[in-house]
C-alpha cells in the first residue's frame, strides 16, 4: 500500500493537470474550473467510490499520455 500511495503522490500533479486538460478539450468544462485549485482526483474518488482509478488511468492512457512508474529509491 505504501508503494501505491507513493506512486499516486508522484503522479498526482500530472493526473490533475491532465484531467483538467481532457475536460477542457473533450467535455468543454469552463476555464475557471480548469484553473481552480480543485483536486480532480479527490473529487473523482469522492463521487465514484469504485472505479475511480480505472477511470483516471483510462483517461490518461487512452489519449496517448503516460504516468511515471514507481521506483524504490531506498536501495
Amino acid at each position: 500500500m505504501e508503494r501505491w500511495n507513493a506512486w499516486l503522490r508522484l503522479n498526482l500533479v500530472f493526473i490533475n493537470a491532465y484531467l483538467k486538460s481532457v475536460g477542457i478539450r473533450l467535455f468543454a468544462i469552463g476555464i475557471a474550473l480548469a484553473y481552480a485549485a480543485m483536486n480532480l482526483v479527490a473529487e473523482l474518488k469522492e463521487r465514484t467510490l469504485h472505479g475511480w482509478l480505472k477511470t483516471t488511468i483510462r483517461a490518461v492512457y487512452n489519449t496517448g499520455a503516460s504516468l511515471e512508474p514507481y521506483r524504490d529509491r531506498s536501495g
